[in-house]
């Protein structure tokens, strides 16, 4: 990693994320042009509703790379919340021809225009303090916020930050990621005035971190309603913790990055990460030098939107987990992935797939209350393989495990009435690393940077 000191390296990497003037020409045109089809559809389907960009492009503190055009459809709080779906699919098919439906709280339509997307979204009208039927209803009202507040050198700041995040590996709010929206970065921007004074300020950050713009509340209040490291009150709803998706893993990798950053600048911090391959044979390599095991679920064939994937996913693998170390099976890490189109994995690393037969339990002490109910269990139990017997000044017995074969168990596990509600009734594919050439190459990469985990920024910080 090439190292300057921090004023240049921010100086070049404002030139690698501030758009071109062809790019942002395209970005514009795209913009409008979706924006009057929109408008266009609306009037067709003879909606009484209200056409408005949001978000990033809106706000003009988008990525070059990463762009998304976000259309909301802003309709009256007298229509049936069931019919916005639909509302916000007739109108992409109108305008656009094509459309993949997309699912967060209530449906809406996702447009491939060249190489962007072009988001349809349908939310309710609403002013600040009215009360929201879902999350998309401030959406609007953040980006009034903010488009109040903003300038260039703020958005420049911005494209700094969500560019840092993004390389780091913490930007975006969605379950797969939990880690700071686009707003939230924004917001923090806006509080700390530029990139620099946030990172000086987060390298120093502790739990329960408070940040409230606009003076809304106490710190003794919001400490009451929320119980995040982080804590940004909503400028637009008191109510609302916008950093209430980020998880302490990603709140302490920000920190960790932050620090990085100031003791070793480089610009390799605001690049993405090159995507890491990983072949059967590599996978196969990697456990043989551990001396560990892999065990890998494949849930196939699922028609579920992608949020709900993920959060299926990570709900599995904490299942899996405790059902394996419940039985005695030592865990190096256990998590879930989705391709998020109707595959679903679970992987967990094992120190063996096999442990003995044999399990000793600890009893009660000779004499006590509890010893004649302990004697009775075990005596003629056929699962007894020796005792009880007294050491010291306790009972023990030896008993035979049920599984001593950790596929065998989460087999039986996902087989019986215990198992995930997503797994109950479906043909589940148990894998290990010997079979491992039979998980997909997608899969075989998740299990390959669990195995091979390093952040970033862990050398900068030595």
């Amino acid at each position: 990693m090439q190292q300057y000191d921090l004023m240049t390296v921010l100086e070049r990497v404002s030139e690698l994320v501030t758009p071109s003037k062809e790019r942002r020409e395209k970005v514009e045109r795209l913009l409008r042009e979706s924006l009057l089809k929109v408008e266009m559809a609306v009037r067709e389907i003879g909606l009484n509703a209200e056409v408005v960009p949001v978000g990033s492009v809106a706000r003009d503190t988008w990525l070059p790379d990463d762009i998304d055009i976000d259309i909301f459809i802003l309709l009256p709080r007298d229509l049936p919340e069931e019919k916005l779906g639909s509302i916000a699919v007739e109108a992409a098919r109108r305008a656009f021809g094509f459309y993949t439906l997309r699912y967060s709280e209530h449906p809406y339509a996702s447009c491939r225009i060249e190489d962007i997307d072009v988001e349809i979204v349908p939310a309710y009208k609403i002013k600040r303090g009215e009360k929201i039927v879902s999350s998309a209803d401030r959406t609007p009202l953040h980006n009034n916020y903010l488009m109040e507040k903003l300038n260039d050198n703020l958005r420049r700041e911005i494209r700094i930050l969500k560019a840092f995040a993004r390389a780091v590996g913490v930007y975006g709010a969605e379950i797969k990621v939990e880690g700071f929206s686009g707003y939230l970065l924004e917001l923090l921007i806006l509080f700390y005035g530029d990139f620099i004074s946030l990172v000086r300020n987060a390298a120093e950050w502790r739990p329960p971190v408070f940040i409230d713009i606009e003076r809304i509340t106490s710190k003794g209040e919001a400490l009451k309603k929320f119980d995040n490291p982080l804590i940004v009150i909503d400028p637009v709803d008191p109510n609302r913790n916008v950093a209430s998706p980020l998880s302490k893993t990603q709140f302490f990798r920000f920190i960790a990055s932050c620090r990085a950053l100031l003791n070793k600048p480089t610009e390799d911090l605001f690049k993405p990460r090159k995507e890491t391959f990983f072949s059967p044979s590599r996978i196969k390599r990697e456990l043989s030098e551990r001396g560990t095991d892999i065990i890998v679920l494949l849930i196939e064939d699922l028609d579920l939107p992608p949020d709900t994937l993920w959060t299926q996913a990570k709900h599995i693998s904490r299942r899996i987990k405790y059902v394996l170390e419940e039985n005695d099976f030592r865990v190096l890490w256990c998590a879930g992935y989705t391709d998020e189109k109707s595959t679903i994995a679970v992987a967990a690393e094992l120190e063996s797939i096999e442990i003995p037969r044999a399990l000793i339990r600890e009893g009660p002490f000779v004499g006590s209350q509890g010893e004649r109910d302990f004697l009775t269990k075990h005596i003629s139990d056929k699962g007894t393989l020796s005792g009880p017997y007294i050491e010291g000044d306790r009972w023990y017995v030896v008993k035979r495990r049920r599984f001593c074969n950790a596929a065998e168990l989460i087999s039986d596990y996902l087989s019986g009435r215990n198992a995930p509600k997503l797994a109950r009734g479906r043909r589940i594919k148990v894998i290990t690393g010997n079979e491992i050439r039979k998980v997909p190459e997608d899969v075989r990469n998740f299990i390959g940077k669990n195995l091979i985990r390093e952040e970033v920024f862990t050398r900068l910080l030595v």
